[in-house]
């Protein structure tokens, strides 16, 4: 369960009334995700997300990944807003942690079942768009998840990886060391999302529809985004 911050009616209801959406009728906890505390709060003008950040997100972050977000709504791309309240305000604070209210999108998550070629097709389509609507965005942060986050994970299972495989830390340190050396190709680049697994995409009416969760988003190569895509999506109902 992802709920890691528990709110009350009164807190949530202080919290929305620097907002211009109308008075909270109920809330719920999202059990989806692993990362941050996501409420549904449901108001008389509407749905809406509450989104908490937990210990992973570094707050000096968080300006970079609401812009991009809205960037990309600008761009006629299907992902929630980030709101401000009514002093121009996005990014808040409730119960000690930081929080933001984004707007609802409708549809339901991927589910590994459901995933085909032609679901695929459609993603693959999305992440172009997705893709072309980053170009325009200016601002830039780097990737946190590169290469040198890989060397220190490595690093923290590099003593048990004989447990999957006898071989498998000989070719994994073999891997790094060929990317640390590698010259950088030249490839396109601009703000990609970098977590684009099936439960971050919403479906509606059976297609691919909308993009969630940004918070991993940053510069790097457009091909390292479809790889990631790749990695997540390309797998038959065995697994493989």
């Amino acid at each position: 369960m992802a709920v890691y911050t528990h709110l009350n009616h009164d807190k949530i209801a202080e919290f929305l009334a620097a907002y211009e959406v109308g008075e909270l009728q109920s809330f719920e906890g999202i059990t989806a995700g692993i990362e941050n505390t996501n409420y549904h709060v449901f108001t008389t003008s509407g749905r809406y997300v509450l989104t908490i950040f937990e210990k992973r997100v570094d707050p000096r972050d968080l300006p970079f990944f609401f812009a991009f977000m809205n960037h990309l709504a600008k761009e006629k791309i299907n992902v929630p807003r980030a709101l401000a309240d009514q002093t121009g305000k996005i990014l808040q604070t409730i119960d000690g942690k930081k929080a933001v209210l984004i707007s609802h999108l409708d549809g339901a998550g991927v589910l590994a079942g459901e995933i085909n070629p032609v679901l695929c097709a459609e993603m693959g389509q999305l992440l172009a768009q997705l893709h072309v609507g980053s170009i325009s965005f200016e601002s830039s942060r780097p990737n946190t998840m590169g290469l040198p986050a890989w060397k220190k994970i490595f690093d923290k299972v590099k003593s048990r990886l004989n447990e999957i495989d006898e071989e498998l830390e000989g070719l994994l340190r073999g891997q790094l060391l060929e990317f640390e050396n590698m010259p950088q190709p030249s490839l396109p680049r601009a703000v990609v999302h970098a977590d684009l697994f099936p439960d971050n995409v919403f479906m509606r009416d059976g297609h691919v529809d909308s993009v969630i969760d940004f918070y991993f988003s940053c510069n790097d190569f457009l091909g390292y985004d479809l790889a990631l895509t790749i990695n997540a999506w390309c797998f038959d109902t065995d697994g493989n």
